[in-house]
């Protein structure tokens, strides 16, 4: 096999090649065939070691074309005829900086798996991408595990080396992941990849095992360096969980073993989906950012109703209406409805007086002539006053931000959002531990899974002032508010 490779990729026209062969006491006589046909290739070189594993002998080899042939592209790529030699021209045109990584990709637009590819081991890389992708966190690169690749010689002087470990196969993800710590120019090319046409592969348990391990070790050394706190927190949360399970495990007997694994099985799921969440932004922070609020507004073109429902709620209401009443955008364009109970006569009063004191006609007091049964009631009365076109709802102790209604008219404008959900305000987090941890999962769900909710346009159900839905008056209606919560009203009316 090595002769025909050699012979196929030294008559690439155009590219000065040197080809160094990596042989670790390989059974088949691979070492006496290059040096037989290293007699007429006077390109060709032989490096021999004992057997290491994949990982170790890249570095041999790296080291060799770095320190010896003093070359300025490294490519890898195996010798069993699964890497076309002919897509090498392109995979080189695309190296076209002193820090650029390209990768023969078999995952994106044009790349392809043999046909003839057994289904085990096609499962094998579609798992093993995966979680090179979102366990390790090597998103948005699509083939992480790829052995055709162009590397600079910028890229591999700069990559710390100690920190790559892996013996195995485990070593693509991992030079991969230093490559993205050096910000290299990672790119991916199209490749046809065949089934081998010779050979068996080598991959064994110790080498999976070996993988899962170091993606967890690639997530957790990048995490740790931007979130060590979070990170120390999770570990200790984590230990303390097992501790208590496995004292009920030894004292509860069959009952007990029972509920241990129902409570494992949810808690894993829970905790995948968490996961998931966090690792769909933190894979890729653009993510986040795309989503973050418009720095230039546009000319308004929606108008909005803001519904504020209160309850005994007279010692915080007058903040909240004074930050409504300082919140820009055109009068005629605005109007905020305060709904409240007959019997609610100290929040009443307490608004009548906000209401003098600011001067703001489009801020309304509405007065049900009934007794709303809950807050859903009064959202139901106050929606068929709302006038305006964007239809959102505050809480009587929030404090709205001045561009509020800018910023969401923009998002609509600009993206044709008919839902747009906002942040939280993160307040009173020192107050107790039930307040501190209400805080973290509202902090982690709006740095993290809503923005995949958003990309696969689910609705939210994210609290009240979160949501500003797009009802143009013809469109909307009342909803059965005695069956209803708050969250679960809000989503009826953002279907």
């Amino acid at each position: 096999m090595i002769p025909a490779i050699v012979k196929n990729l030294s008559t690439l026209d155009n590219i000065r090649l040197s080809i160094v062969v990596v042989d670790d006491q390989s059974p088949d006589g691979t070492d006496q065939a290059v040096i037989e046909y290293m007699r007429q290739y006077s390109g060709l070189y032989l490096i021999r070691g004992r057997k290491q594993g994949l990982g170790v002998a890249y570095r041999r080899g790296f080291t060799y074309a770095l320190e010896t042939l003093r070359a300025d592209l490294l490519v890898e790529m195996d010798a069993d005829w699964s890497h076309n030699p002919a897509d090498l021209p392109r995979i080189i045109s695309a190296a076209d900086g002193a820090r650029t990584f390209v990768i023969g990709s078999r995952y994106v637009p044009g790349g392809a798996t043999a046909r003839d590819w057994p289904r085990y081991r096609l499962l094998n890389s579609l798992a093993a991408n995966w979680c090179a992708r979102y366990i390790a966190g090597l998103s948005p690169v699509r083939d992480c595990t790829s052995g055709f690749r162009a590397v600079s010689a910028g890229v591999l002087k700069q990559i710390s080396w100690p920190r790559i470990s892996a013996r195995g196969y485990s070593f693509q993800i991992q030079l991969l992941a230093e490559a993205r710590r050096q910000a290299a120019n990672i790119k991916e090319v199209p490749i046809q990849f065949a089934e081998r046409q010779q050979g068996t592969s080598k991959l064994g348990w110790r080498d999976i095992l070996e993988f899962g391990l170091n993606s967890v070790k690639i997530r957790f050394t990048t995490a740790a360096s931007r979130q060590p706190l979070y990170i120390t927190a999770g570990v200790l949360l984590l230990a303390l969980a097992a501790a208590a399970l496995t004292a009920d495990f030894f004292t509860l007997g069959t009952a007990g073993f029972t509920l241990f694994f129902l409570a494992t099985f949810l808690i894993t799921a829970q905790s995948l989906l968490t996961l998931f969440g966090m690792i769909y932004a933190w894979e890729d922070p653009a993510r986040v950012e795309r989503n973050n609020s418009p720095r230039v507004f546009r000319p308004p073109h929606y108008s909005f109703t803001a519904i504020l429902p209160a309850y005994h709620e007279e010692t915080v209401i007058a903040d909240t209406i004074r930050a409504l009443a300082a919140v820009e955008y055109p009068a005629d364009k605005k109007e905020v409805l305060i709904v409240c109970r007959y019997d609610d006569a100290g929040t009443i009063a307490a608004v009548k007086s906000t209401l003098r004191e600011i001067g703001a006609p489009w801020i309304r007091l509405l007065v049900p002539a009934y007794l709303p049964k809950n807050k859903p009631d009064k959202l139901n009365y106050a929606l068929g006053q709302a006038e305006h076109d964007v239809v959102c709802i505050f809480d009587a102790e929030d404090n709205p931000h001045p561009d509020i209604f800018n910023i969401v008219n923009t998002v609509m404008c600009r993206d044709g959002a008919d839902i747009v959900q906002s942040g939280v305000q993160l307040v009173n987090f020192r107050s107790n531990w039930f307040s501190t941890l209400n805080v973290l999962e509202y902090f982690f769900w709006f740095k993290s899974v809503l923005h995949f909710f958003a990309s696969q346009q689910v609705i939210p159900l994210g609290g009240n002032q979160s949501n500003f839905a797009y009802k143009p008056r013809v469109q909307r209606q009342l909803y059965p508010c005695a069956f209803l919560g708050e969250n679960a009203y809000i989503t009826a009316f953002n279907l």
